[in-house]
């Protein structure tokens, strides 16, 4: 709206100096006309009335030249009229609509704005609540910790007393192991003399036997050496409850039974007669085994039985050399 008034000014000017120049144009015309004159011989003098009648014609020609051509600016200027009126009016919308969002956008800014501070709240809240988390983790750590070592102190405490009740009932209840029922059908003339014997655990404990070993031999009294010094016997590995047995097979090792060996021949009554030929066979061996302790105890049970011809059985030998359980 602003530039109205500039146009208008703009046109009435134009319009100035445009008809200051017309007139100009026809002074300068009259001033040529009056020289004309002057020059021309006096013969062809005009008269008044054709003089005022050539300048009435000459100012309505200038007159309804000027009036054209404010016609024609009029025209122009309402044309730019318009012009800036419908720019005007597309910068009134635009600015209304920029209007209008920067009001959405106050709005927004300012909903943003509670929103942020309601989160900073939150926030502020949340990190409360996780110190305080952390402080209770940390005084449960350090609880936790103290509950460890008492824990773990209990722990080996309890592993010692568990120990200590385990070595106390190795000792009382500990595993031992016997031999019993003896039994051969072989005791002939060219036999080996084959027979066998059941090992039971007659502790209160588990019996893991290792190593047993078993033979056969003939001899009148037992040797101050025993024969299975320095062997290793048969590996095993069998575990016997208490109360639980198994048997084993012993023979002679050193070829079969010779006539002199027999007891058929080695009678007692035959020994009064003869002593040289009181020959006896004996059973004998040893059972290693170990109990449940950590680390195990080793142990080990020897034998000796000898067959009585008169009774037809092995009986037990009466010697702790050959007969023993540690």
């Amino acid at each position: 709206m602003r530039l109205l008034p500039l146009l208008l000014l703009l046109g009435s000017w134009s319009f100035g100096q445009s008809q200051q120049a017309d007139q100009n144009e026809n002074g300068n015309a009259q001033s040529r006309q009056r020289r004309t004159n002057r020059s021309k011989p006096p013969l062809v003098e005009q008269s008044t009335a054709e003089k005022i009648s050539a300048d009435s014609q000459a100012n309505k020609a200038t007159k309804k030249d000027a009036e054209e051509r404010i016609a024609i600016y009029t025209e122009n200027l309402a044309s730019y009229t318009d012009k800036l009126a419908n720019y005007t009016l597309v910068l009134g919308l635009v600015t209304l609509a920029l209007v209008l969002v920067g009001v959405f956008q106050f709005v927004a800014l300012m909903r943003q704005a509670n929103a942020l501070g309601h989160h900073s709240e939150l926030i502020a809240e949340s990190i409360e609540e996780m110190r305080k988390a952390v402080s209770a983790y940390e005084r449960y750590a350090t609880t936790g910790e103290g509950a460890v070592l008492l824990a773990s102190q209990a722990n080996d405490q309890t592993k010692e007393s568990i120990g200590l009740a385990s070595k106390s009932l190795m000792l009382t209840h500990r595993p031992r192991l016997v031999v019993r029922a003896f039994d051969t059908t072989s005791l002939q003339v060219g036999s080996i003399a084959k027979g066998k014997f059941y090992i039971v655990n007659v502790g209160g404990t588990p019996a893991h036997i290792t190593e047993i070993y078993a033979t056969v031999i003939v001899r009148a009294t037992l040797p101050m050496k025993m024969p299975y010094e320095g062997i290793v016997g048969r590996s095993v590995d069998r575990s016997l409850a208490p109360g639980e047995s198994m048997y084993w097979t012993f023979s002679k090792d050193d070829g079969a039974l010779t006539e002199e060996e027999s007891p058929e021949i080695a009678t007692p009554s035959r020994a009064l007669l003869r002593p040289e030929v009181a020959l006896r066979i004996h059973a004998l061996g040893f059972v290693k085994y170990s109990d449940d302790q950590t680390p195990p105890t080793p142990r080990q049970t020897r034998f000796c039985r000898m067959f009585n011809p008169d009774r037809g059985r092995f009986e037990t030998v009466e010697d702790e050399d050959y007969e023993s359980a540690d």
